[in-house]
């Protein structure tokens, strides 16, 4: 009895599946990050609450184990779960666990920092009279999943009116000199986690 090979068989349905797998296993991703774009107030305290320097890395690490859940599953559904199995679904493995390490830098090096920006911009709260200055802060975040969590701490200081992210770690702060100050800045309490210099 010869074996059935999905991935010779029908490459198309393989590569499918493999991207479907690879998407589902950044849900907690996703959902982080629809939470805090749908409601701030919600997002901050829940980034605030349950962020810690290694949340993020726990979340890519969650996904890299669904993702071999998934390919578990795959491979039993094959009758394939064995060394044999795993070297004839190569290509179907691949696809996996590719579209796992391509979500995963572009969750940290484009939507994250999108979305850090997306929220800072909808809280924008610059009027036209003010006059403006700007810091430039260089943050010691483990990733650019933390961004989100530095920003929103940010604009709780009523004087902080805008805070754009840079990937990977650089913080463009515009404030009103007549509510806050530099200091008062470098002295939010975030910055006792993650230190912060001017740069």
């Amino acid at each position: 009895m010869t074996k059935k090979n999905c991935c010779k068989n029908n490459n198309k349905d393989a590569a499918k599946k493999g991207i479907l797998f690879g998407l589902l296993a950044h849900l907690p991703c996703i959902a982080l990050i629809i939470i805090t774009i749908i409601g701030i107030s919600l997002g901050g305290t829940l980034l605030t609450t349950f962020m810690s320097s290694y949340l993020f890395y726990g979340l890519i690490g969650l996904s890299f184990v669904l993702v071999t859940i998934s390919a578990i599953i795959y491979l039993k559904r094959q009758n394939s779960l064995n060394i044999e199995g795993i070297k004839d679904n190569w290509k179907y493995l691949a696809i996996l666990y590719g579209i796992a390490i391509i979500i995963n830098i572009l969750f940290l090096t484009v939507i994250f920092p999108y979305s850090t920006n997306l929220v800072s911009a909808s809280q924008n709260k610059i009027t036209f009279a003010e006059n403006l200055q700007i810091i430039n802060l260089q943050v010691n975040i483990p990733c650019a999943g933390h961004a989100i969590l530095i920003s929103s701490e940010l604009k709780k200081d009523l004087g902080i009116k805008n805070v754009e992210y840079n990937f990977p770690s650089s913080f463009k702060i515009s404030f009103n000199p007549k509510e806050t100050t530099k200091q008062n800045i470098l002295n939010n309490p975030i910055f006792k986690e993650y230190s912060a210099k001017e740069i």
